[in-house]
């Protein structure tokens, strides 16, 4: 598992605030997913995940932050560290604390429970309304849902139950898949032993179950890609590769296959290959182009050590000739 995340860490990110109705958390090892409200925007940053109204004026704000693992690690731990978290950041933000719950179990939604904190309190003219939401899908990783909001303010009380519904684990089981997730172009068949995960840049992570043997990215194109010529599109597979090696600090880079065609989905795609080094170990890196409809393009990569003797995209082959348009 160490050398997916020490893999996922040196992954060029999609940058920026998000305007989408899906994002996921942590930004490069996502645990789950939530869908943003239409009247907000979203930030995914490596340590957090914000949200604010599109008004600036407007007090909300919703903050996602994973916990340490000294911070929380059963339920004893996660109800002392809630309590103590809202009371220290009541005082920091210098709210006069006129109300505090206990610290109470509370289900987020019919698929998750977490240990929650409620304060009320006065700041100038304004009553603020602060919750803390710590929960865990393994009883291992905890996560801490943060609000603050106007005490009377009935739409930042929908916003609140809304993202705390929409909370769900990004990590999708073996079977159909359909990407993007929230408009799916294609499908895919995902067979036992593999999983995939949505990221915190919109893109599809897909691995063997283990994580171990085999580092496979499949870093789909958020927005896809539009081209009208062969000649663009090898360019671009061939750009992209150098890009992402470069960014992923490959040494000894040779490309052993440039751009050549294959079949996707029934239609032309060009794969290209490459051999180097990354940490010191020999590795394979793979890049596919292709497209559904012969117009809106996807990219795919796929990375495997050379002691495989496969290379990367060869261990998803099946994968590979599962996809489908959805059209």
């Amino acid at each position: 598992m160490r050398k997916l995340t020490t893999i996922l860490l040196v992954l060029l990110a999609l940058s920026g605030t998000l305007c989408a109705e899906t994002a996921a958390f942590p930004k490069y090892d996502s645990v789950f997913t939530i869908t943003v409200p239409e009247d907000m925007n979203v930030k995914v940053d490596s340590d957090a995940m914000v949200l604010r109204t599109r008004e600036p004026k407007d007090l909300a704000s919703f903050v996602f932050i994973e916990l340490s693992s000294s911070e929380a690690h059963d339920s004893e731990s996660v109800r002392k560290f809630v309590e103590q978290y809202v009371e220290s950041k009541m005082r920091s933000l210098a709210v006069e604390v006129t109300k505090r719950s206990p610290v109470a179990e509370e289900s987020l939604n019919d698929r998750i429970k977490g240990f929650a904190v409620e304060a009320e309190g006065k700041k100038g003219g304004l009553r603020i309304f602060y919750t803390a939401t710590a929960f865990s899908f393994d009883g291992k990783r905890y996560f801490l849902m943060v609000s603050l909001r106007d005490y009377t303010s009935t739409a930042d009380y929908t916003r609140n139950k809304v993202l705390k519904a929409s909370i769900a684990a990004s990590t999708l089981a073996a079977g159909t898949v359909g990407f993007p997730k929230d408009h799916p172009e294609f499908t895919l068949q995902l067979p036992k032993g593999w999983k995939a995960n949505i990221r915190g840049d919109g893109s599809l992570l897909i691995s063997t179950t283990t994580g171990e043997d085999i580092s496979t990215l499949w870093d789909f194109a958020l927005k896809g890609l539009s081209m009208h010529s062969d000649a663009t599109v090898k360019g671009f597979a061939q750009r992209r590769s150098e890009e992402i090696t470069k960014d992923m600090k490959f040494t000894d880079l040779k490309c052993t296959k440039p751009p050549s065609e294959m079949a996707i989905a029934g239609n032309k795609a060009f794969i290209t290959t490459y051999q180097g080094k990354m940490n010191g170990k020999p590795f394979f890196f793979d890049l596919a182009i292709f497209s559904v409809d012969g117009m809106h393009y996807f990219y795919v990569f796929g990375l495997a050590p050379e002691g495989t003797k496969k290379p990367a995209l060869e261990h998803q082959r099946d994968i590979i000739a599962s996809i489908k348009s959805t059209e």
